[in-house]
């Protein structure tokens, strides 16, 4: 759990200070040096048009994860309180919100974001709504079953039966023990994410093109990846690290709230 913490901690401050660590203008090109390997010059080489992978990447990230954390916290605000609502709600309320969130669950998440991308324009704004809006069904189907999962046990019993309201049981019964769940799936959900945005970005759907992202990277390194691949494998990489560490991280929540 420290390894993977250290690893995320160390690619957040990275990308942060991308404006201070990058040894290049991300969109300054440079056709007499294009694809050029990594070397004194350029540390991780150059892409089809001349500019620094290396800034590229920082640059990038920095991007990519704004997108991502933005889109994961847009999932949680829609998707916590549709799933404690229909939790602890009964009768036709509970029957019409699990059909609502089985409805979106028959989508995948991808083609969803794709479709309310479409509606929404594209950019790095409606990127973020699109993707996170797309998780927010998943995301309420499991507060919806932690909380099932909780609220016939004793100790919620009793509670009730010593006067507590549905909001103070709710608040400091319920919330503080399905939080490591949430705080896993939260992690799943960055995750996905990540995943979705970088997808969408690499199809053209992020902004404007060649504006530093690492989706947008692995799209422009594809047309020269047998010539240069490291424009591809630089992006990839850091897509793999971080999805890495946050899936452990997710692990070890899980872990310990089973026990």
């Amino acid at each position: 759990m420290k390894r993977s913490l250290a690893v995320l901690g160390l690619i957040t401050i990275i990308t942060l200070l991308a404006p201070w660590l990058a040894p290049a203008d991300p969109l300054q090109t440079d056709p007499i040096n294009a694809l050029q390997p990594p070397g004194h010059d350029h540390l991780l080489g150059t892409d089809s048009l001349g500019r620094d992978v290396l800034s590229r990447a920082l640059y990038g990230g920095q991007r990519t994860l704004l997108i991502t954390a933005t889109a994961t916290i847009i999932t949680a605000i829609v998707g916590l309180p549709l799933g404690l609502a229909t939790g602890l709600s009964g009768g036709w309320r509970t029957s019409l919100l699990v059909a609502v969130t089985n409805a979106l669950l028959a989508f995948p998440s991808l083609l969803l974001a794709l479709v309310m991308l479409t509606l929404l324009g594209v950019g790095a704004a409606p990127l973020a709504v699109a993707t996170g809006l797309a998780q927010a069904g998943a995301y309420a189907r499991v507060v919806y079953a932690a909380v099932v999962a909780i609220r016939s046990t004793q100790f919620i019993e009793a509670a009730y039966a010593l006067g507590a309201s549905r909001r103070r049981v709710l608040l400091f019964h319920i919330l503080p023990n399905i939080q490591p769940a949430l705080l896993a799936y939260t992690g799943i959900t960055f995750s996905y994410n990540l995943l979705n945005s970088a997808a969408l970005s690499f199809l053209g759907l992020g902004g404007e093109p060649g504006i530093p992202d690492w989706g947008v990277m692995l799209a422009e390194g594809r047309a020269a990846l047998r010539a240069a691949p490291w424009i591809s494998l630089v992006p990839g990489l850091a897509i793999t690290i971080t999805v890495s560490a946050v899936h452990h991280l997710a692990r070890v929540w899980e872990q310990s709230w089973r026990r």
